[in-house]
């Protein structure tokens, strides 16, 4: 059961970053000015 279940959270997180995180790069690339320091946080 623990295993079905961290695959879910990892599917659900793979999920949220897949719709998420080039806004989210592209946020933190604004505010920073710098490609590592966004890459990083996101």
């Amino acid at each position: 059961m623990a295993k079905a279940q961290q695959l879910d959270s990892h599917t659900a997180i793979r999920s949220w970053l897949d719709k998420y995180g080039d806004d989210m790069y592209s946020w933190a690339y604004y505010k920073t000015s710098s490609k590592e320091t966004a890459e990083d946080l996101v």
